[in-house]
């Protein structure tokens, strides 16, 4: 049984030599996969080769400081958090997938150290989905994670862990990997030190500016600005730059959300809320966020009821690329129109697939995949574009050529 990172033809094959003691910062640079180095006096890291279960997690060395390979632990032959804290808590690194699924674990504390979790494409042509997932542990109720500091090319898949709440610092290391399909748990209620150090600022469940402290970077719980909300304290949003929780813009005299010019997320784990809420304000000429770049709640953005707001186009397609088309505009000035929004991904000569999203019913979605002909499309393209859904199909061929002429990584 063959590890998904671990190649049926090896680039680097170093097996049985009890003496040999390879040079291990060569091989972490050029063979972080595609390599078989085993059973020799030291391996450069532990191999996993399939699920680690109470029989084969006796074949990986103790103290591993890289894990390569698709850590995959399942069910009742979960190994005991102690042999896996023998084996793992000393490594920084994990190169694949990471799969926690109905255990009885309290924590995955075997993980502490690990700063970095990247997952490698090893299927050339093919685009293949993977995934973090920890899932269905009705006794997780920490991650313990103190050192993760970001996770590449992994979709975000936590859910059934009734118990399990986060620090801020490993919800912020977590959303590194963008793409979420779901993300269930709570920011942990009690404050952790290293929020001093961060300059997050727990607010509470609904807080005007005057209980936001001075010089925040990030804040938990849920900000509102209203008609009681005094224009002196709006500098204590210039350093603001993520909220875990909402943010409500409701009967103020704010003309523009400029002071939130550094804000670049919301996101929620509550239900039934919206990420950002900016209704009933009569002198909000703009709501453009600059900075933003991704909001994600239960229920849509909501911008209503702003009789003077003026929403352009760019700022239009701004706000659906941010909430990824979960965003309402009704009663303003002018409203955004619906969008059609554009994903596209090519891997290499083999495939090109183009996702068309409407975003005027949410959760309407189509898909149009089709198989390049031509050795045009060798390059690897990754992005998004929008247009208003009035675009005709002959502007949207033409956008799929300009797609074909540069490259977008």
């Amino acid at each position: 049984m063959n590890g998904a990172l671990l190649s049926n033809n090896p680039e680097a094959r170093i097996e049985n030599n009890p003496i040999l003691d390879p040079n291990c910062t060569h091989l972490y640079l050029y063979y972080s996969t595609g390599r078989r180095i085993r059973r020799n006096k030291l391996n450069c890291g532990c191999e996993l080769d399939g699920p680690v279960t109470n029989a084969s997690i006796h074949e990986i060395d103790d103290d591993c400081d890289l894990i390569l390979g698709h850590l995959i632990i399942n069910g009742a032959n979960s190994p005991p958090s102690e042999i896996l804290v023998r084996k793992f808590a000393k490594a920084t690194r994990l190169t694949g997938e990471l799969s926690i699924f109905d255990t009885h674990y309290t924590d995955l504390s075997f993980l502490k150290n690990v700063r970095s979790i990247e997952v490698f494409d090893d299927t050339p042509g093919v685009s293949v989905e993977r995934f973090l997932r920890i899932e269905e542990n009705n006794a997780l109720e920490r991650l313990s994670w103190h050192n993760l500091q970001y996770l590449t090319s992994a979709t975000i898949r936590i859910t059934g862990n009734p118990n399990l709440c986060y620090t801020t610092r490993e919800v912020g290391a977590l959303l590194s990997a963008w793409k979420i399909d779901v993300f269930g748990g709570n920011i942990c209620e009690d404050a952790q030190s290293e929020e001093v150090r961060d300059r997050a600022c727990r607010i509470g469940t609904t807080a005007n500016l005057s209980l936001v402290p001075n010089d925040c970077q990030t804040l938990v719980g849920h900000l509102i600005v209203n008609d009681q909300s005094r224009t002196e304290e709006l500098w204590k949003l210039y350093n603001v730059t993520t909220i875990y929780g909402s943010l409500t813009i409701r009967n103020s005299s704010l003309r523009s959300v400029s002071p939130l010019w550094q804000l670049s997320e919301i996101f929620s784990f509550a239900e039934n809320q919206s990420a950002l809420v900016i209704e009933q304000n009569a002198n909000l000429k703009y709501a453009f966020i600059s900075g933003m770049r991704r909001m994600m709640s239960d229920l849509p953005a909501h911008v209503a009821k702003n009789p003077i707001l003026s929403i352009p186009e760019g700022d239009c397609a701004s706000f659906n690329a941010t909430t990824g088309g979960r965003i309402s505009f009704q009663g303003n000035k002018d409203n955004c129109e619906g969008f059609i929004e554009i994903l596209f991904r090519m891997s290499g000569c083999q495939r090109v697939q183009l996702t068309i999203l409407r975003r005027l019913i949410p959760g309407c979605r189509m898909e149009v995949r089709w198989q390049a002909r031509n050795g045009d499309w060798c390059e690897r393209y990754n992005g998004r574009s929008h247009l208003p859904l009035s675009a005709s199909l002959h502007s949207l061929y033409f956008l799929v050529l300009a797609m074909r002429k540069v490259q977008i990584l």
